[in-house]
C-alpha cells in the first residue's frame, strides 16, 4: 500500500489535470518547461507567470521556486527583484534557506553576499514592523509541525517492532489516532484565529510544511472524511480568492483514496491508480457523489 501511496503522490506532483487556466500553468505548463532545464524554456516560464500575475496578483510561492533557476540562467535582475521582494512583502526569513540551493553559498559568502547583507536586514526589519502580530501564529504553526513529526517518526518506529500482543497494538493505535486528532483540532484552532487559511499569499510564506499535520489526519481512515469537513471552507475561500492552487484538492483526493479507497473532488483519474483502487465498475468511488457537479462548479472547474 505503500508504494501505491507513492505512485499517486508521483502523479500529483507531476501530470495532476487541471481544471482552470491558472491550475493548467501551474500544475503543467511552467512544470514542464522548467524541467528541460533551457534557458529559452525558464524565460517563458517566467513570462507565464508574470502574464497571469497581471490578473490574480502575485503568487510569491510560485515566484519563490523561480528562484533557482533566475540564478542559474543568471537572470540576476529578477532574482534579486524577487529576492527582496519576498523578504520586504511576504515575510520570507534567511533561515528558511536550505544550503543545498543553487544559490545559498552566493547570498552566504560568494558574489551576492555584500548586496544581500546590504539589503536584507532593513526589509526583514520592515516587514516584522508591519506583521509583528503575525509571529505567533507562526511560531505556533512551526511548533505543531515539529511535533507532528515527532509524532509520524515514533509512529514508523512502533510499527517496525511488529508487536504480536494485540492489545499492546490496539492501545499504540489509539493514543497515535487521539494525538492525530489532537494535532489537526489544534491545527484548526490557529486558522480561526488568524482568520482565513495562511497561505504564502494571504499571510506570509510558510517556515515549515505544516499542511503535513493536514495530510496526516487525512490519511487516518476513521477520521478522515470528517476532517476533511472541517479543513475544507479554509481551501474554498483561499482557492477562490486565488491564493493557493488546486494541487490542494487533488492532494486531498490522494490521501483519502489511500486511506478510505474513495476520492471527494473528482480530480484523479482511473488511469492514475492502479486496478485495485477501482470499484467494480473500473471506477474511483467517490464520497457524496450526489454533489459531485455541484462542489466542482463552486470551484469554477466544470
Amino acid at each position: 500500500m505503500k508504494a501505491y501511496f507513492f505512485f499517486l503522490s508521483l502523479f500529483a506532483l507531476t501530470v495532476a489535470t487541471s481544471q482552470t487556466q491558472t491550475d493548467i500553468i501551474f500544475t503543467q505548463q511552467i512544470p514542464k518547461l522548467l524541467l528541460t532545464n533551457s534557458s529559452a524554456d525558464y524565460f517563458r516560464a517566467k513570462e507565464l507567470l508574470s502574464n497571469l500575475e497581471k490578473e490574480d496578483g502575485e503568487w510569491p510561492e510560485q515566484k519563490l521556486q523561480l528562484l533557482s533557476p533566475s540564478y542559474t540562467n543568471g537572470d540576476l535582475d529578477f532574482f534579486k527583484e524577487e529576492l527582496l521582494n519576498l523578504v520586504e512583502n511576504y515575510g520570507f526569513d534567511i533561515l528558511q534557506l536550505n544550503n543545498r540551493l543553487n544559490y545559498y553559498e552566493a547570498l552566504a559568502n560568494g558574489e551576492l553576499s555584500a548586496w544581500f547583507k546590504k539589503n536584507y536586514p532593513q526589509l526583514r526589519a520592515k516587514w516584522l514592523e508591519n506583521n509583528l502580530e503575525k509571529l505567533p501564529y507562526i511560531k505556533s504553526l512551526n511548533d505543531l509541525y515539529f511535533k507532528d513529526q515527532t509524532l509520524a517518526d515514533f509512529l514508523n518506529t512502533i510499527n517496525s517492532q511488529n508487536f504480536e500482543d494485540e492489545k499492546v497494538q490496539q492501545l499504540l493505535n489509539a493514543i497515535f489516532l487521539d494525538e492525530t486528532k489532537n494535532n489537526f483540532s489544534e491545527l484548526l484552532n490557529i486558522y480561526t484565529q488568524i482568520g482565513k487559511y495562511p497561505s504564502a499569499k494571504s499571510f506570509a510564506i510558510p517556515q515549515s510544511p505544516y499542511f503535513l499535520v493536514e495530510m496526516h489526519a487525512l490519511k487516518t481512515p476513521s477520521i478522515s472524511f470528517e476532517c476533511l469537513e472541517q479543513i475544507y471552507p479554509y481551501y474554498e475561500k483561499a482557492y477562490l480568492n486565488n491564493e493557493i492552487t488546486y494541487l490542494v484538492f487533488r492532494d486531498f483526493d490522494t490521501q483519502l483514496i489511500f486511506s478510505t479507497g474513495k476520492q471527494y473532488f473528482g480530480t484523479v483519474k482511473e488511469s492514475e491508480v492502479p486496478q485495485s483502487f477501482l470499484d467494480k465498475n473500473g471506477k474511483i468511488p467517490v464520497i457524496d457523489v450526489d454533489h459531485l457537479i455541484k462542489r466542482r462548479a463552486k470551484l469554477g472547474w466544470d
